[in-house]
């Protein structure tokens, strides 16, 4: 299921680095149940030693310019965040309708408006465009994090795995749908260098193809590629 927000201000400025901010205010949102939010944050859902939340959300979208290390949004912006559970996005939804104004960073807003949808994948093999750039790091024994890009092969393999998973976490079985992705041929792949509080991380935003059962494929449309999804990192548009 998915949420999308239409969002208003009078010039909304931002870090360019803004994933932390949003992620903030959403959670911020889902605190009216403090038992769920409580376990979405601190527990999620659990495959092995790993921790997964399960949502995910995009870059926000609208006009803007860049003055300094900000970005300023004139007007309006859009923010779409994704996930395999409903409740969570129906929570989000209540909390926006009956209070709309609201705060984004240090920006007074207005939810001018908010709509749930429930986007399927049918398919069994999809072309996709990132919304949010992809993350596929190794930490290494000394400490030392090596980020991946779409020129490595183990930027794929990392991925499948992540998937596998993050879908034995969400069913709680060893039963894992095929999954592959490879890189859409002739691909422009765009790196992102950015920030999430104080980490540097390294992200690449383009186009991919997708196989697998239709099931794993929508299970991925609703909680994004690669790691740290609930940071805003990996969700994707079906081309």
């Amino acid at each position: 299921m998915q949420l999308k927000l239409t969002i208003k201000g009078n010039r909304i400025w931002l870090p360019i680095a803004s994933a932390h901010t949003i992620q903030g205010f959403i959670y911020h949102a889902l605190c009216q149940d403090e038992t769920f939010s409580g376990r979405l944050h601190e527990v999620g859902y659990a495959a092995g030693s790993r921790k997964f939340k399960l949502f995910t959300f995009g870059e926000l979208r609208g006009r803007y310019e860049i003055e300094g290390k900000e970005i300023i949004y004139p007007e309006t912006v859009f923010l779409e965040i994704r996930s395999t559970d409903a409740y969570m996005l129906q929570l989000l939804y209540t909390h926006f309708i009956k209070h709309p104004k609201k705060r984004l960073g240090k920006n007074e807003i207005e939810i001018a408006h908010a709509a749930l949808e429930d986007t399927i994948v049918f398919s069994d093999a999809i072309t996709i465009k990132t919304a949010s750039p992809i993350v596929v790091y190794q930490t290494m024994p000394d400490g030392h994090t090596t980020y991946f890009s779409p020129e490595d092969a183990e930027f794929y393999d990392a991925v499948v795995e992540n998937a596998k998973r993050k879908w034995a976490s969400y069913t709680k079985s060893d039963m894992v749908p095929s999954f592959s992705v490879t890189p859409q041929k002739n691909a422009r792949f765009v790196k992102r260098a950015t920030k999430f509080k104080e980490t540097l991380i390294t992200a690449w935003h383009g186009e991919f193809c997708l196989e697998g059962t239709p099931q794993m494929l929508n299970f991925l449309y609703h909680t994004g590629l690669g790691s740290k999804n609930s940071q805003g990192f990996g969700m994707f548009d079906v081309l």
